[in-house]
């Protein structure tokens, strides 16, 4: 078995390739949303002695009293400044699949008839 990482800019165009994959006979098919910044606050998880949101937290406030704000992570991106790189949240959409090997090139080329990244 095989498996294959797919790049998706839109929920729909992922799960319009997911129905041809499936229609396939590819059984395994996963899907997630990723991101450069986190979601949700991780501060306890990052660092659980001083609860620090983020390094500017640990360094400016002794990592207390933020409330991991992601601003600053949004604005290092590249793509904020319009110097560089895709637009912000291109290709969040993470497809897994696992499969044969037989049938990796047609996963592949329908994956990319469907400008989804590989």
């Amino acid at each position: 078995m095989s498996s294959i990482l797919a790049y998706f800019e839109t929920t729909e165009t992922a799960e319009k390739v997911k129905k041809i994959l499936e229609n396939k006979g590819i059984e395994t098919i996963q899907m997630d949303r990723i991101s450069e910044v986190p979601a949700q606050n991780t501060g306890e998880f990052n660092n659980p002695i001083n609860r620090a949101y983020s390094l500017a937290a640990l360094t400016n406030t002794s990592g207390n009293f933020l409330g991991g704000d992601v601003g600053p992570l949004l604005s290092a991106s590249p793509a904020s400044s319009g110097y560089g790189g895709d637009r912000v949240g291109s290709r969040n959409i993470l497809m897994t699949i696992v499969t044969s090997e037989d049938k990796i090139e047609e996963c592949v080329k329908i994956i990319k008839q469907n400008k989804g990244f590989v």
